[in-house]
C-alpha cells in the first residue's frame, strides 16, 4: 500500500509537471504572439509614415515640375517661332537667290568664264555668323513683366554670365534650374530697396501744395477750423492705416498689389475685383489730372485760359486743359516707362523739392495766421465733416491704396516690417497732416470776402501771401509734383494690367495706359463746365465705392496673415488658394451695391445712385457719399468673420511644405522633363 500511494504520488508529480511545462510552453507562445502584433504595428506604421512623406513629396514635385515644364514649353514654343521664322526667311531668301540667278543666266548666256567664276565665289562666301541672343529675349511667359531699367542686362549671353541674367531680373529659360536655384521666387526683379525709400517715394505725392491746397478747398464746407482739422485727422489716419497694411504685403511678397489680391479672391476669381481696380483707377486719375491742371489756369502769365478751344477738330474742340493734360500724361509716361532708378530719383528729387518749398512757405505765412476764438470750437455739423472726410479719402486713399505694393515689392524681405509701416504713415500720414493744419489755420484766418476768392482759386490765394520770387517756386514745385504724380499713376496702372493675366511687355503696356488715360481725359474735357465738375465727383466716388470694397475684404486679408505667400500656388488654379474664393467675391459685389445705396450725385443719368438711403429717409446722409466708408467697413467684415480658418489652414499648408524641402535635398527636377 505504502508502494501504491507512492507511486501516485510521483504519478501526481509528474502531471503537475507537465501542466507546468504546457503552461510555460502557452506562455511563451503568446509573448511570441504579441511580439509579431507589436512589431506589424510599427511596420505598418513606418509604411503609412513613408507614404505619406512620399506623397507630400510627390505633391511638391509636381508643383516644381509642373513649374519647370511651363517654363521649358514657353521657351519650345518661342524658340519654334524663331526657327520658324528663320526656316520661311532662308527659304525665301534662297526662292530670291535662286530667281536672280536664273535671271542672270538668261542675260548673261554669253558672258565670259571670268564673271561666272567671279559668282561662283561670291555664292561660296560663308555666311556671317549671328550673334548671340539671350534668351531672355524669348521668355514670354513670365507674369511680372514689369522690369526697371536698372534689372537691363547689357552683357552678351553666355555660359559665364547665366547667373547674372537670373539675378539682374531676366528669366533664363535656355537651360533647367539646378536644385540649388529651384527656390528663386517667381517675381525677378532686385529687392535691394531700404524701407526708408517710402518716405521719399510717397512724400513726392502727398507733402507740397496738395495739402495746403486742400487746407484752402475745404473753405467751401460749412465747418469750423476745428471741425476741418478733426476731419482731416481722421481721413489721413484711415488712409494711413489702410496703406500700410498694403505695404506691409508687398514687402513680404515682392509682388504686385493686384497680383498679391489672388489670395484673397482666388486666382482666377481675381481678375473681377483687378479690373475693376484698373477702371477706377483710371477714372480718379483722369478726375484728378483735369481738377488739378484747372488750379494753375490764370496763375501762369502768358498762357491762354484752359477752358478756350487749342484746335478745332470736326465735331470736337480740343481745350487748352487737355493740351497741357496731354503733355503732363506724356512726359509722365517717359518717366513711367524708365522705370527703376530713373523713377525713383525723379521722385526723391521732387519731394526734396516739395519739403523744402513747403518749410519756406510756412516760414513766410505763418504770420498771417489770426484765428477767431470761434474757429477753434466744434459746429457740431456732421454731415460736412462726413463729406469732407470722404473727399479727403477720394483723392488721396483712394487712387493709391490699390498700387501701395507695386512700390513697396522691391524691399527685401529680410527688411523690417515696423519700419517699412512707419514710413509709409509718415509720408501718407503723418507729414501731410501736419502741413494741412496749418493750410487750415492760414486759410481760417482770411476774412468772408476772401475765403469766397480762396475757393476758386486757392492756388492764387497761396501766392498771394508770399512774395513773387517763393511763389515762382511753389509754382514750379506743384508743376514737377504734379508730373511725379502721373508718373507713378501710369507706372501703377501699367502693374496692374499683369494681374489681369494681360502679359505685355513694359514698352507695350506703358503707350496703352498713355492711350486710355487721353481717351478718358478728353472724354471728360468736352462736357461744360458745370456738368465737368459734377461728373468728375460722381465718377470718382463711384470709382472710389469699388476700390475701398475692394481694399476692406484685401487689407483685413493681410492682415490675418502672418507668413509670407506661396508664390507658385498665386499662378496656379489648383494651389492653396485655390481659383475662386466664393465668399469674398460675394462680399466685394454686396459691398460695392452698398456703397452705391448710400452715395449721391446730381448729374443727370446718375440719379439712381442712393438706391437704398432716399426710401429710408437717409437722402442727407447720402450727399456726404457716406457710402464710401460703409462700403470699406462692410467689406473688411468677410475675411474677419468667414475667413480666419481658411487662411490658417492655408498657412498651415504652406508651412508643411517647407518643413519638408529638406526631405527633396539632392532631387534634381531637370531629370523628370
Amino acid at each position: 500500500a505504502e508502494r501504491l500511494e507512492l507511486e501516485r504520488i510521483r504519478q501526481e508529480e509528474l502531471q503537475e509537471q507537465q501542466r507546468l511545462e504546457e503552461l510555460e510552453r502557452e506562455r511563451i507562445e503568446a509573448e511570441r504572439i504579441e511580439a509579431e502584433r507589436v512589431e506589424a504595428e510599427r511596420l505598418e506604421t513606418e509604411r503609412a509614415e513613408a507614404e505619406r512623406l512620399e506623397a507630400e513629396r510627390a505633391a511638391v514635385e509636381k508643383l516644381e515640375a509642373e513649374r519647370i515644364a511651363e517654363q521649358e514649353a514657353n521657351i519650345s514654343i518661342e524658340i519654334e517661332k524663331a526657327e520658324r521664322a528663320a526656316a520661311e526667311a532662308l527659304e525665301l531668301a534662297e526662292l530670291e537667290a535662286a530667281e536672280r540667278a536664273e535671271a542672270a543666266e538668261k542675260a548673261r548666256l554669253e558672258a565670259d568664264q571670268a564673271v561666272a567664276e567671279e559668282l561662283a565665289a561670291e555664292l561660296a562666301e560663308p555666311e556671317e555668323t549671328p550673334e548671340p541672343v539671350r534668351a531672355s529675349d524669348f521668355a514670354t511667359g513670365s507674369f511680372d513683366i514689369i522690369e526697371s531699367v536698372e534689372q537691363a542686362v547689357t552683357e552678351e549671353f553666355d555660359e559665364e554670365n547665366f547667373e547674372v541674367l537670373l539675378s539682374d531680373g531676366e528669366l533664363g529659360f535656355a537651360r533647367d534650374p539646378k536644385s540649388a536655384t529651384r527656390e528663386r521666387p517667381i517675381s525677378t526683379i532686385e529687392r535691394r530697396a531700404k524701407p526708408i525709400s517710402q518716405l521719399y517715394v510717397w512724400s513726392s505725392l502727398t507733402v507740397g501744395v496738395a495739402p495746403i491746397l486742400l487746407g484752402y478747398l475745404s473753405l467751401s464746407f460749412k465747418l469750423t477750423a476745428l471741425d476741418r482739422i478733426v476731419s482731416f485727422a481722421i481721413a489721413f489716419a484711415l488712409s494711413a492705416l489702410l496703406m500700410t497694411v498694403v505695404a506691409i504685403g508687398g514687402k513680404r511678397s515682392g509682388l504686385s498689389t493686384l497680383f498679391l489680391s489672388r489670395a484673397a479672391f482666388g486666382v482666377t476669381a481675381n481678375i473681377v475685383p483687378a479690373i475693376a481696380q484698373v477702371l477706377a483707377k483710371l477714372a480718379i486719375g483722369s478726375a484728378l489730372v483735369i481738377s488739378a491742371v484747372a488750379l494753375f489756369n490764370s496763375n501762369i502769365a502768358g498762357l491762354p485760359g484752359f477752358s478756350e478751344t487749342a484746335v478745332s477738330a470736326g465735331a470736337f474742340d480740343i481745350s487748352w486743359s487737355f493740351v497741357f493734360a496731354g503733355v503732363l500724361f506724356i512726359l509722365g509716361s517717359v518717366l513711367a516707362l524708365l522705370g527703376g532708378k530713373i523713377l525713383y530719383w525723379g521722385q526723391l528729387s521732387v519731394a526734396a523739392i516739395a519739403a523744402l518749398t513747403t518749410l519756406l512757405f510756412i516760414g513766410f505765412a505763418a504770420g498771417g495766421i489770426q484765428l477767431d476764438a470761434r474757429e477753434m470750437t466744434m459746429s457740431g455739423n456732421w454731415l460736412e465733416m462726413f463729406s469732407l472726410i470722404v473727399l479727403v479719402l477720394v483723392f488721396f486713399a483712394a487712387l493709391w491704396v490699390n498700387a501701395v505694393a507695386d512700390f513697396t515689392r522691391k524691399i527685401a524681405m529680410a527688411e523690417s516690417g515696423k519700419a517699412v509701416a512707419l514710413y509709409v504713415s509718415l509720408a501718407v500720414g503723418v507729414v501731410p497732416f501736419v502741413i494741412s493744419i496749418f493750410s487750415v489755420l492760414l486759410s481760417s484766418s482770411l476774412s468772408a470776402n476772401f475765403r469766397l476768392v480762396a475757393v476758386s482759386d486757392p492756388l492764387g490765394a497761396i501766392f498771394g501771401v508770399i512774395p513773387a520770387w517763393l511763389a515762382s517756386m511753389v509754382l514750379v514745385s506743384a508743376a514737377i509734383s504734379l508730373l511725379a504724380w502721373a508718373a507713378s499713376w501710369l507706372y501703377s496702372m501699367s502693374v496692374g494690367l499683369a494681374a489681369i493675366s494681360i502679359k505685355l511687355r513694359r514698352y507695350v503696356s506703358q503707350p496703352i495706359v498713355l492711350i486710355l488715360a487721353l481717351a478718358s481725359t478728353f472724354a471728360l474735357t468736352q462736357l461744360s463746365t458745370l456738368l465737368s465738375v459734377k461728373l468728375l465727383l460722381t465718377v470718382s466716388v463711384i470709382a472710389t465705392v469699388l476700390v475701398f470694397s475692394w481694399a476692406g475684404i484685401f487689407v483685413s486679408d493681410v492682415a490675418l496673415r502672418r507668413i509670407a505667400y506661396h508664390e507658385v500656388s498665386l499662378t496656379r488654379d489648383y494651389g492653396f488658394y485655390r481659383a475662386i474664393n466664393v465668399v469674398n467675391l460675394v462680399g466685394f459685389v454686396l459691398a460695392a451695391t452698398l456703397g452705391l445705396a448710400f452715395v449721391s450725385s446730381e448729374t443727370p443719368g446718375f440719379e439712381w445712385l442712393g438706391f437704398i438711403a432716399k426710401p429710408i429717409g437717409a437722402g442727407d446722409w447720402a450727399t456726404t457719399n457716406i457710402g464710401v466708408l460703409l462700403a470699406l467697413g462692410f467689406a473688411c467684415l468677410f475675411p474677419l468673420l468667414f475667413g480666419r480658418k481658411r487662411i490658417k489652414d492655408q498657412e498651415l499648408e504652406v508651412l508643411k511644405i517647407e518643413a519638408r524641402k529638406n526631405d527633396l535635398d539632392g532631387v534634381d527636377f531637370g531629370e523628370a522633363i
